[in-house]
């Protein structure tokens, strides 16, 4: 919308004008462009043009204290909320990446066992190495050794007194787990060469947050296998 106005200059002279009203009775700090002023006249012309070149600023918007601190707080939830889903994400990889290994290692010695037609075992050193020896698990002292499986901390080898990891059977009975004696592998013919049943558990960090490789009767595999806290045990 455009609106006409006439300047008296010291001259005596009218001169008239067109600018936007909406830009002039607004309250943004901006200039206004006067159109049809003549310049060549003398700075007693353009005297005339500079009375709507600057719009009051007393209008001009802002925030408040309280509002930048309520933005800061929601923004700081949100981060925490993020934080606290990535750290579950990776702690549930982990455990995953951990039961795999292990699982995968478990059936290399079946394979080795069945390879060289000799027995084998594979035992834990420490709480974060599974280690493959060339012999029975009772006498791996000075036996050799063939491969071992390195875990990543916090990801580590349980036994079974942690009882929220333990397996049952089909008759309700726990489980062998190798912690402590380390799992027998034996050369048979057209079987598999891995011991009957048993397991070993991992547990990453603290938390109730579970790993296994199993071995039951049924099977002639190794299977990886997870659980939260309470929970059941479930293949992966």
């Amino acid at each position: 919308m455009h609106t006409t106005r006439q300047f008296l200059y010291s001259k005596g002279k009218i001169h008239t004008s067109y600018f936007r009203k909406t830009e002039c009775e607004t309250a943004r700090p901006a200039f206004v462009r006067v159109d049809n002023l003549v310049c060549n006249k003398g700075k007693d012309e353009l005297l005339g043009g500079l009375q709507c070149m600057i719009v009051s600023q007393k209008h001009k918007s802002g925030v408040t204290l309280m509002e930048v601190m309520a933005v800061v707080a929601i923004m700081g939830i949100l981060s925490g909320l993020g934080v606290a889903g990535l750290r579950s994400a990776v702690a549930n990889a982990r455990i995953k990446d951990a039961a795999y290994n292990v699982t995968a290692f478990m059936e290399r010695a079946a394979n080795e066992t069945r390879r060289l037609n000799t027995p084998l075992c594979v035992k834990k050193d420490g709480n974060y190495k599974l280690v493959m020896y060339k012999s029975v698990c009772t006498a791996t002292q000075n036996a050799e050794k063939i491969d071992e499986l390195k875990l990543d901390s916090p990801t580590k080898l349980i036994n079974s007194t942690v009882t929220s990891a333990k397996f049952k059977d089909a008759e309700n009975k726990d489980m062998t787990n190798w912690y402590d004696n380390g799992a027998d592998f034996t050369p048979r013919v057209g079987l598999s060469a891995a011991p009957s049943a048993g397991y070993y558990a991992v547990q990453y960090g603290g938390q109730g947050l579970y790993g296994a490789a199993l071995k039951s009767k049924t099977k002639n595999s190794f299977e990886p296998m997870m659980k939260f806290d309470e929970g059941s045990w479930s293949k992966l």
